[in-house]
């Protein structure tokens, strides 16, 4: 048994066939739409590894730098310390250089002795000499003047530089050292007329003599004099 329908409603095949209505079921997304979505990801993946690649590389050439720049500094400390050995540069000084800079102590002693330092060697032979000749004639006069000639080519010889082998400069500084003593006390020995004063000067001048004759023995050695 039929029943007629009802006025106003509308019948669920017409319901579907009336144009622009809506489905209440969606549509499932299309192939190319789910294709779509991995490639924003997959590019950021690649930009992600290229940056960090560049990374990398400058980290490497940066090591790289410093490795290199620690290696020179190294290798100029290592040739600074084989030239040198902690010279003053001063006549009177102990510390010298136990080599020179032009392939050897010879020839850095034979530059010393030319540029100045036998000069000084025979002006200090010389004086002590004359003070020990006048001492021998018991001449204080001319004693305390060639003191006076002494301590003038001391102070001289002081402020030459040292000579750049070590064991000729230890004699040379010792006999620096003896020989301004000596002079000091000879030039105030001889000028207030004090016996015992003047006689330590004379001690003090052959123990300098003996020093100064060493160093000049080595230097001229050295120096192939």
């Amino acid at each position: 048994m039929s029943h007629p329908e009802l006025p106003g409603r509308v019948s669920v095949p017409e319901r579907e066939a009336r144009p622009g209505h809506r489905r209440a079921h969606r549509r499932p997304k299309s192939a190319a739409r789910a294709a779509a979505d991995p490639a924003p990801r997959s590019a950021a993946g690649s930009a992600l590894r290229a940056g960090l690649l560049g990374f990398l590389g400058t980290l490497a050439v940066v090591v790289v730098v410093v490795l290199a720049i620690r290696a020179t500094h190294h290798d100029s400390a290592a040739t600074a310390a084989s030239g040198t050995s902690g010279t003053s540069g001063k006549g009177g000084s102990n510390r010298t250089s136990g080599t020179g800079a032009g392939g050897g102590p010879a020839s850095s002693v034979r530059a010393w002795a030319s540029n100045g330092g036998t000069t000084h060697l025979t002006a200090l032979a010389r004086d002590v000499g004359a003070v020990d000749d006048d001492s021998s004639a018991h001449d204080t006069v001319s004693m305390g003047q060639d003191c006076v000639a002494l301590q003038t080519d001391l102070r001289a010889a002081q402020v030459y530089p040292a000579v750049p082998e070590r064991d000729t400069q230890q004699h040379w500084s010792t006999a620096l050292g003896l020989l301004a003593q000596a002079a000091a006390d000879c030039s105030d020995g001889t000028a207030t007329g004090d016996a015992s004063l003047i006689a330590k000067s004379t001690t003090e001048l052959r123990s300098g003599s003996t020093e100064l004759d060493l160093a000049t023995t080595r230097v001229n050695e050295l120096a192939g004099l």
